[in-house]
């Protein structure tokens, strides 16, 4: 692969990504966000899959930076989140969506991405549910507190799977246009 070459669709992708983490700040209800989408998008896009990982992960991990200082005024409680069981949980969430994108970059489809969407938006609710459930004194700490702590965040999950298809459709779709417009990012 030529550098010449790669630094305009690599900019592109970055662009994308960070714009689709900065919009995280912006008011939304529970759970609509890009983050799964984020991750997809690297992972389908990427030729480098390291730089998926690693351009997708930092993204997240700065808009939750400027979600926790600017949005929840809580610098105080920043390090403690960031280190958190919860913050893991949506890490891991998100490794593994970019992971899915990794797989069927080969095969990219409108089918493929609605259900890799889907896998990843479950993925995330068991993921970040557990460790609601491992957190929160709220629930018993055995299987009857875990379902119960599932069944408390299934309203959320409605919202997480339209934000994911939402999101997910405005990534691919832009970056289709792109490509269309400028066919030195399309190239690889």
């Amino acid at each position: 692969m030529n550098k010449t070459t790669s630094q305009p669709r690599t900019l592109v992708l970055v662009s994308m990504i960070f714009i689709a983490a900065i919009a995280r700040l912006i008011p939304h209800p529970w759970n609509f966000t890009p983050i799964a989408a984020m991750a997809l998008f690297g992972g389908v896009y990427f030729s480098n899959k390291l730089q998926a990982f690693a351009v997708t992960i930092l993204s997240l991990l700065l808009s939750d930076v400027l979600t926790i200082v600017f949005i929840n005024n809580s610098f105080t409680s920043l390090s403690k989140y960031m280190v958190s069981l919860g913050e893991l949980s949506i890490i891991a969430g998100f490794i593994i969506t970019v992971s899915l994108g990794i797989i069927i970059s080969n095969r990219t489809s409108v089918r493929n991405l609605i259900g890799a969407s889907h896998c990843s938006s479950v993925i995330f609710f068991l993921l970040t549910n557990m460790a609601v459930w491992n957190n929160d004194p709220l629930y018993p700490q055995n299987f009857s507190g875990l379902i119960a702590c599932y069944v408390a965040g299934l309203p959320f999950f409605r919202n997480e799977i339209l934000g994911d298809l939402f999101y997910t459709a405005v990534l691919f779709s832009s970056f289709f246009i792109v490509r269309m417009k400028f066919p030195r990012v399309a190239e690889v």
